[in-house]
């Protein structure tokens, strides 16, 4: 300024606010001299200015528009300069034509191949493009060109040249998209300029060809931009061996790491001064967008430039690149280049040689990746890519060799799938690595054919923006690319190879014959099928082997020659003339003819020896489970005896090496043999050890008799046991073993086979000793602990009955139990008493205040009272004189009798389960003799004192004993019939006078022979006689005599059709009309106005309608102080927060902060229960035996018969009572009474007969006097009120019906009786048989007979198990036989578990050919089965489909309420068919699917249910368990109702008489109890729900269940600040996030499902367990070293949120699938108070937490309903906060705007993330 130099400043804008005293022109004269104030910083100083003083400042347009204050502008003389202003004409054309190009090369056409078409802008293509950059090239170029190039040449040489150096800056995914645009040789050509002249493969190949390139001593200075991460000191290693010998090892500078400009420079001389020779030096940046970057870029290209240029370098050239990591930005980033000068620029676009990547990426154009593994796709080792195969060429010293699929194969969002490095031996390492290469490129084939254009697949990566920013590079891109096609398709590869540890084989020392069975199964691509299923994030790997946790199959793909020889036995089934052995011959000999047989067959016969026995090994654990070592080498021993024996009987018996075949013919042959073998195992494990201890263990026998031999070992040790062991102990396991061992004893082959199954005898001995210690022995100690030696010596004498082969169906055996019952209970009562306890000689029963005469006959007192008269006195049975005798009670008798009669008791419990268990045993009748025995002791034979007036024969219950004999009182009821003969008050002889008028005059209209219907005379007779009769003596009663005469009742008339179709209504109606006329009790007044007055009832709550469930829930406690809004008459909601819909009529309802819409009233205490009848259509009415009220169903639906009949007599009315109206309202009423008679009818178990006489009783209830019913009634006569309704439904219901269901049983039998006793009735052949007695019709039957009598055998009510539940139900046993109780309510259900094996196997067969798709099959079930290939496999399904179909109908009901998988609305509101969808069968977590998982679940927890009720009840614990993989059919409770429940209910059904009278039936209840549990529950194991077959696709990854699984693994911690401050600093760029990203996804997916330790390094758990080390960036686990898998949740939510801070900053959506209602901007003044908040919040945490809450709530609502975008946005957090425990929900309650709504949660975010980059930044 003072010598009037020009000054020209670029890149200080920190001087510029120095200068405005000089730009203003404010100077200050002194002497004639101008001076102006400099500033810097607080320093300022006056300077004089020369006049011929310039400044000028050069500076970038947008800086300037940007960064430069107003007034800096305004004092600035303003010229834009472009550099095309300065070239000539040729140059411009120049420009023109290179500008041209530039646009043919960005806009390359993509469309043609199916491509979504992108705009590229030319910066995106050349890297630092900008508007100046063609004539800033072709300005260069022509000064560069000028001297060495003649004119003529110098403009297309520019051209040219111009072009290259652009190309030289171009990316390479740009070079593709315009090589596929362009001709085959142009392509051809520009690829090879690209990739191999200008060495854009790497920095290595780059720097090489620079250094050997240049002659004589330079200095190079070259500009790199780059999107890899930047050079580190390790690749200068690698660097140095690429210019060894031409340079010195480079020197890599960072220039962040410089804090001042002198230190930089200083690094610079250091450099330059440190060693002799040529220098490279390397200068590191990242370019962030900004002016301040660009500037510190440039400033440092020009000192490095002037530093070098002041140094003496000699003979020495000097290599600089200055290398600038870029983000890929679409549009460009703000870096410029093309500067020209001394400065070359060109692009990089991956810095390091890649170790899995070729290094030409245009050499994989135009293939496909499937070819890049075909044998014959003519590409060598370096041409494919390198990492699929690691090892291709063994080393010879080497035994075994490592492979690494893709050295990881865990890619990002790709598959969890991990291939660790196996050991394969070298010898077949070859042909291992061939066939994983043609199966890998057949699963690819098969995928490419669905694709379209296969062979563009670079070329899509070229045009996939998302990609290319995500990977970074494009040959990473490339590289990512390929992993998730192929690691997918590896995965399930490798699962399907390494099945139950099936790889282990390959690494483990084995047999020759063992490796080489593994690689033919694995070469045979019929054999091991691995069908073509698209890629799916997660790949199961299945394992049935659970011996141990180390342990997997002996012999290679077991499970799959299992699943092969399985196919083949059912095809061998349907071949024409195979059956029994002939089959299982058919079977071996297809075998054999198979690739696999022949193979077996090549080997030596030890080898088949050896190749058998493993097989064997794996078929038990696959087929029925083992627990134990010891218990699979038992099973095994088994197995081989079970072949022998088949083998012994066909025509292989001579071979002596087996067959694989032959595994399937024994265990298909002896499979329930095998299964219940292992059973006894499971229940029994010390027999384990006796089989162990036999001599001859661990040799096959030539028959099965291990299962003998350990059923023969429980019950031998049993036997030895009863007299040692607990009772209750030993009790039990005899129940636990009963099942298995009864069924040996009655298999038919071993009773056939003359095997050992006879020497079993001993079962009977102990199993009728452990009912004799049940029901006797167990608890004697307590009750009579004197006895209890005696009881179990008696327990010994009863084994002594069971000789030989001898049951208790033989009559020696029978007499013999007899004789020791009879026995132990007298000696039981000789010793209670002295002389004895017998029955009274008067009474022939017990005796009753028992006392004891001086001759020591016991009498009851009453009696012997009655006996002793002075002309009497003598003992009635011994005749003794008797004087003044004391007749005072005996205390010692009474005693001794009640303990006699218990200890009776227990015997006779005891005498009737061995009856019941053991004479009928298998349903089958014992010998004629003990059936003889049986009958004789349903009577006892008395010998009485003379002049007795007793029988001699009396009846008595089935028992050994005759101390009692059977006095059962017969209790009759009434019926109709009877109203009408007895005495009664005059409303009631009314009403029988009504019905006798109908009975005898009415009903004759019902005949189908007119001649006999009423004459003229006879009804003019009638009409007489009701005009003159002093009963009906009201008007009202006259005119319905008169109508029940003429037949003239409205829609009651009596015809033929009517009287068959409607008799019982009819009847039903006429008796109520009756009552309703006569009766005069109260509560008949509404009954009676509905009848006659219905229009009074128009507006009246009619009894046992429904009322308003919302009135009784306002009554709930916790709920009386809200207020309730109403717009409509249907709903009711709670205080208003938001609006909606009413699901009745449609308006918009609801409210906003608390305030309701216009037209909202609140409830004040209003009741929406609705008048008149409003149960709608009869057929809708679903749910029988449901009250409303609080009573029982049975009176509620006797009310309501009541109700509608009442309403039928006033139909012709037609009163506006029904709602919504009916067209035929008598049609309509008669429906609804049908309906409650079924209703009735079900809930009773009575007859429909029965239930209309149990009606017609209420009925006759309503006629008794008023004084009959004390109280006040409470209701009035229009029920007015919905208060007073309930108050007449309890009356009635207490008052009348309630009481006429007491003893019901007895009054229907008393009415059935009346009913026998009628004439006329009694004359109709089918009541004679029901009603009469049977030898009226039956002479053959021997009329002195006690056996033989008529009513032994008379008609009795069918047993049924729906009649046996309501007879617990009516004698209130619920508590006393809880679990029988249980059983019957749930008998329906119960008897379809037995179909769960066939469930279960569906589902694996479906699991098998679906398991690992992408999506679901979209076809019927019919079309499946139809698409089934074999006809076998077809019929199989079919019949399996066809009982999941059948269980599913059935049991819908109960999955829709009861189920543990709650499935969604609908899915089970009908039947299903074979036309519903496939998915309904598929087993599934979600969707249809959940109907299969569903069914399953609920049958095993039925199952479970009841045996864990057993298990609770016998104080056993739940320690059988088996997974549902080993479900069979002795496993479950199964049974067959008619075949086992109906005989066990009857065998336990007694029937008792009185002479001339009826049988009355009675239930043994207890005993039923007993019986069903022993023989149908005890015993079973649980089943766990582990195992249930289970479908799982791919779909999109559900973070809130992952994140859930690996909490429940291990526990999981915030990250501390350090730690994350570390991360971020370390993981700056977008595409180290993604990578960082991925692998925390892949350590979470396994973490979810195996757990770790939480304290464990996550690097280790990467590198040492997850084996990823070498394929994870280094970059990646440099950043992760601090962090441990407890961090792991935490280091996710920091990772995505930084993943979108990038996208945010690529100028990307980060929530571009977050629907558009959570996306509203906002306003400023919004804006302005969210900043405000995030200046006192802890801002990394809101972002954090909010971002989690948009990817894991928002990315995923289906229905806006679920997260309402109106909500309050610090409402919809803070909940989710305080889950966590977060402090931050504290400061958004306190700080955070209420304005802010969810819909702008993503505009809140983005908001927060700018606000945190411009902190940063400042």
């Amino acid at each position: 300024m003072e010598t009037g130099q020009m000054v020209v400043l670029l890149n200080l804008q920190n001087l510029y606010e120095s200068l405005y005293d000089a730009l203003n022109q404010y100077y200050v004269y002194l002497a004639g001299q101008k001076y102006v104030d400099l500033g810097l910083g607080t320093h300022r100083v006056k300077c004089r200015v020369h006049p011929k003083f310039r400044l000028i400042v050069i500076e970038e347009k947008d800086v300037v528009y940007k960064h430069f204050p107003i007034p800096l502008i305004n004092r600035l003389e303003k010229h834009y300069l472009d550099i095309s202003t300065v070239l000539d004409k040729g140059q411009r054309e120049a420009v023109k034509e290179l500008e041209k190009w530039v646009h043919e090369f960005t806009a390359a056409n993509t469309e043609e191949h199916f491509i979504s078409k992108h705009r590229y802008s030319p910066s995106d293509v050349f890297v630092g493009y900008h508007s100046n950059t063609c004539a800033s090239v072709v300005l260069q170029t022509t000064e560069r060109l000028k001297p060495v190039c003649p004119p003529s040449k110098l403009v297309s040489c520019v051209k040219k040249e111009a072009q290259l150096a652009l190309l030289n800056c171009a990316t390479p995914d740009s070079v593709i998209r315009f090589c596929n645009s362009v001709g085959l040789f142009m392509a051809d050509s520009l690829a090879n300029i690209y990739f191999k002249q200008q060495q854009h493969t790497s920095f290595a190949d780059f720097l090489r060809a620079h250094v050997h390139a240049g002659s004589g001593y330079q200095t190079v200075f070259t500009e790199v931009t780059t999107f890899s991460r930047l050079l580190t000191s390790a690749d200068a290693a690698c660097l140095e061996r690429e210019v060894q010998g031409k340079a010195q090892r480079p020197q890599i500078l960072f220039l962040q790491q410089f804090d001042t400009e002198y230190s930089f420079l200083k690094g610079i001389r250091d450099f330059l001064d440190s060693t002799s020779g040529n220098k490279v030096l390397i200068i590191q940046t990242d370019f962030e967008d900004g002016s301040q970057n660009a500037q510190l870029v440039a400033s440092a290209r020009y000192a490095v430039v002037n530093e070098i240029n002041k140094v003496d370098l000699g003979e020495v050239s000097v290599f600089v690149y200055f290398i600038m990591k870029l983000s890929r930005v679409e549009g460009g980033t703000s870096y410029v280049g093309f500067h020209g000068g001394l400065w070359q620029s060109v692009h990089i676009d991956d810095l390091r040689r890649s170790k899995d990547m070729i290094s030409d990426m245009t050499a994989l154009q135009n293939l496909t990746i499937s070819q890049m593994f075909c044998e014959d796709s003519g590409k060598t080792k370096g041409e494919l890519p390198a990492g699929c195969m690691e090892a291709e060429t063994p080393v010879p010293e080497a035994d075994h060799y490592e492979i690494g699929f893709f050295s990881g194969c865990a890619s990002p969002g790709g598959c969890i799938f991990h291939v660790p490095k196996m050991q394969v031996p070298c010898c077949f390492l070859a042909s291992f690595l061939k066939i994983i290469k043609a199966r890998l490129s057949n699963l690819l084939k098969k995928q490419e054919e669905n694709s379209l254009h296969p062979k563009n697949w670079v070329l899509r990566e070229a045009s996939n923006l998302s990609a290319l920013q995500e990977a970074g590079t494009f040959r990473h891109t490339l590289w990512k690319r390929i992993q998730n096609v192929i690691t997918p398709f590896l995965a399930l590869l490798i699962a399907v190879i390494d099945r139950n540890g099936n790889l282990e084989l390959l690494v483990r020392p084995a047999a020759a014959w063992v490796t080489n069975l593994w690689m033919f199964i694995f070469s045979d691509t019929k054999l091991l099928t691995v069908p073509y299923k698209s890629s799916r994030r997660i790949i199961l790997v299945q394992n049935n082997m659970m011996v141990s946790a180390d342990a997997g199959n002996e012999m290679p793909f077991s499970w799959r020659i299992k699943e092969y020889l399985d196919e083949m036995w059912l095809e061998a089934q349907y071949i024409q003339n195979t059956e029994g052995e002939n089959q299982a011959e058919k079977f071996v000999d297809i075998f054999q003819k198979t690739a696999l047989g022949k193979f077996i067959s090549a080997l030596t016969e030890e080898e088949r020896q050896m190749l058998f026995q493993c097989y064997i090994t794996d078929f038990i654990v696959l087929t029925i489970g083992v627990s134990s070592v010891e218990e699979l080498q038992c099973l095994r021993i088994a197995f081989l005896s079970c072949i022998e024996e088949w083998k012994a009987t066909s025509l292989r018996r001579e071979e002596t090496v087996p067959s694989v075949p032959w595994v399937h013919v024994g265990y298909n042959r002896f499979r329930s043999r095998l299964q219940n073998f292992a059973r006894i195992l499971a229940v029994h494990p010390n027999v384990v050890a006796y089989l162990n201890n036999q001599e001859e263990y661990g040799i096959p026998h030539s028959e099965m008799v291990l299962d003998v031999l350990a059923a023969m070992a429980c019950a031998e040790e049993l036997e030895s046991q009863v007299q040692t062991a607990h009772p209750e102990n030993w009790l039990q396991k005899v129940k636990n073993l009963r099942m298995p061992i009864e069924y040996i004893c009655k298999d038919k082959d071993l009773q056939s086979s003359g095997s050992r199954c006879c020497q079993l005898v001993c079962w009977n001995r102990v199993f009728c000793m452990s009912m004799f210690v049940e029901h006797v022995l167990v608890g004697i100690n307590t009750l009579m602990p004197e006895f209890e030696n005696l009881v179990k010596k008696h327990t010994l004498l009863l084994a002594e009955c069971f000789q030989h082969d001898s049951d208790m169906k033989t009559h020696p055996t029978f007499v013999a139990v007899m004789k020791v019952l009879c026995q132990c209970k007298d000696e039981v009562s000789n010793g209670l008493y002295r002389y004895g306890l017998k029955a009274c000689p008067i009474c022939l029963g017990e005796p009753k205040g028992p006392v004891c005469l001086p001759c020591y006959h016991v009498f009851c007192q009453k009696c012997i009272r009655t006996w002793l008269v002075p002309a009497q006195m003598h003992c009635p049975y011994c005749r003794v004189a008797m004087g003044d005798v004391n007749l005072d009670i005996s205390a010692e008798l009474r005693e001794a009798i009640a303990r006699n009669a218990l200890f009776r008791q227990r015997c006779n419990n005891f005498f009737i389960d061995v009856v019941t268990t053991m004479c009928f045993k298998d349903n089958e009748p014992p010998e004629a003799e003990v059936i003889q025995e049986l009958l004789n002791l349903l009577f006892v034979h008395r010998s009485l004192p003379k002049g007795s007036d007793h029988p001699v024969i009396y009846t008595k219950l089935l028992s050994p004993f005759n101390d009692e004999v059977d006095e059962t009182p017969i209790i009759r009821s009434v019926m109709l019939k009877l109203l009408l003969k007895y005495s009664s008050s005059p409303a009631v002889q009314s009403v029988h006078l009504l019905l006798a008028i109908f009975r005898e005059v009415t009903a004759l209209y019902g005949l189908s022979d007119s001649s006999l219907h009423p004459k003229q005379q006879q009804t003019d007779a009638m009409t007489e006689f009701i005009q003159n009769s002093q009963v009906l003596n009201s008007p009202d009663l006259q005119h319905l005599a008169g109508s029940l005469v003429m037949n003239a009742l409205p829609f009651l008339t009596v015809d033929p059709q009517s009287l068959i179709r409607n008799g019982a209504l009819i009847e039903m109606a006429v008796h109520t009309t009756a009552v309703l006329l006569c009766g005069q009790n109260p509560v008949l007044q509404p009954l009676r106005n509905l009848a006659f007055h219905p229009h009074t009832m128009e507006h009246s709550f009619l009894p046992t309608m429904p009322e308003d469930i919302v009135a009784q829930a306002r009554a709930w406690e916790g709920v009386a102080t809200l207020r309730w809004y109403s717009k409509c008459s249907w709903l009711a909601c709670g205080l208003p927060m938001e609006t909606s819909r009413c699901l009745d009529c449609g308006a918009q309802v609801g409210g906003e902060q608390h305030k309701p819409l216009c037209g909202f009233q609140e409830f004040r205490n209003e009741d929406r229960t609705q008048t008149g009848h409003i149960l709608g259509d009869p057929q809708q009415r679903k749910t029988a035996g449901v009250s409303d009220r609080a009573m029982s169903p049975v009176v509620f639906v006797l009310m309501r018969l009541l109700t509608h009949l009442t309403m039928l007599l006033g139909a012709t009315k037609d009163p506006q009572i029904i709602k919504p109206p009916v067209k035929n309202s008598v049609h309509f009423l008669q429906q609804h009474i049908q309906e409650d008679l079924a209703q009735l009818t079900i809930i009773l178990g009575k007859s429909a007969d029965d239930s209309v006489n149990i009606f017609h009783l209420v009925l006759s209830s309503l006629l008794k006097d008023p004084h009959q019913h004390p109280g006040q009634f409470q209701f009035d006569d229009v029920l007015s009120t919905k208060e007073k309704r309930n108050n007449w439904e309890k009356d009635v219901a207490n008052t009348i019906i309630v009481p006429e269901l007491e003893d019901l049983d007895k009054k229907l039998l008393k009415i059935n009786r009346q009913i026998q006793k009628d004439e006329r009735i009694s004359s109709n052949p089918i009541v004679k048989i029901v009603y009469g007695d049977p030898v009226a019709f039956l002479s053959q039957l021997p009329r002195d007979s006690h056996i033989h009598h008529s009513k032994m055998w008379s008609c009795r009510k069918r047993v049924s198990v729906e009649n046996l539940g309501h007879v617990v139900q009516q004698k209130n046993a619920k508590d006393n036989v809880p679990l029988l109780w249980k059983f019957l309510q749930k008998e329906t259900e119960l008897r379809l578990v037995k179909f769960l094996p066939e469930i279960l196997a569906l589902q694996r067969d479906l699991v098998r050919q679906f398991q690992n798709t992408a999506d679901v099959k979209h076809c019927s079930i019919r079309d499946f089965l139809n698409e089934c290939p074999s006809d076998v496999m077809r019929d199989l399904l079919q019949r399996r489909v066809n009982v999941f179909l059948s269980v599913w109908n059935k049991l819908r009901g109960s999955l829709d309420t009861n189920g543990e998988i709650k499935l969604p609305k609908g899915y089970c509101d009908a039947d299903l068919t074979l036309d519903i969808k496939l998915e309904v069968l598929l087993p599934r977590r979600q969707g249809l699917g959940l109907c299969s998982t569903a069914l399953a679940s609920y049958l095993i927890g039925l199952h479970n249910d009841f045996v864990h009720s057993v298990n609770k009840l016998v104080k056993e614990d739940d320690r059988y368990l088996i997974s549902p993989s080993e479900v069979a059919d002795l496993h479950l409770i199964s049974y067959e109702v008619d075949r086992d429940l109906i005989p066990l209910i009857l065998s336990n059904c007694q029937y008792s008489m009185e002479k001339g009278g009826e049988t009355l039936q009675d239930f043994d209840l207890e005993r039923i109890q007993q019986q069903v549990i022993s023989k149908f529950l005890q015993g079973k194991p649980l089943i766990t729900l582990t195992g249930i077959p289970t479908l799982v696709y791919r779909h999109d990854r559900n973070y809130e269940q992952l994140f859930n699984d690996v909490r429940n693994k291990l526990d999981q911690s915030a990250l501390p600040s350090s730690v994350m401050n570390m991360i971020t600093g370390e993981l700056q760029s977008y595409s180290d996030v993604c990578d960082a990203l991925s692998v925390t996804e892949i350590t979470l997916g396994f973490l979810s499902m195996a757990g770790e330790n939480a304290e464990m390094l996550l690097t280790d758990y990467i590198e040492n367990v997850l084996q990823m080390g070498d394929q994870t960036n280094p970059h990646v686990l440099q950043a992760f070293r601090r962090c441990h898998l407890k961090h792991n949740i935490a280091l996710w939510q920091l990772l995505s949120t930084r993943k979108s801070e990038q996208l945010l900053r690529l100028k990307r959506d980060p929530f571009v699938d977050v629907s558009t209602v959570y996306k509203a901007e906002l306003t400023p003044e919004m804006a302005k108070l969210l900043n405000t908040f995030l200046i006192h919040t802890r801002l990394e945490t809101f972002l954090q937490e909010l971002h989690e809450i948009i990817i894991l709530k928002l990315r995923r609502v289906k229905d806006v309903d679920e997260l309402r975008p109106t909500w309050s946005l610090k409402e919809s957090l803070i909940p989710y906060l305080d889950e966590k425990d977060s402090e931050l929900a504290t400061e958004l309650q306190e700080l955070f705007p209420d304005e802010i709504l969810l819909s702008h949660a993503t505009a809140t975010w983005r908001a927060a993330a700018l606000f945190k980059r411009e902190r940063w930044e400042v």
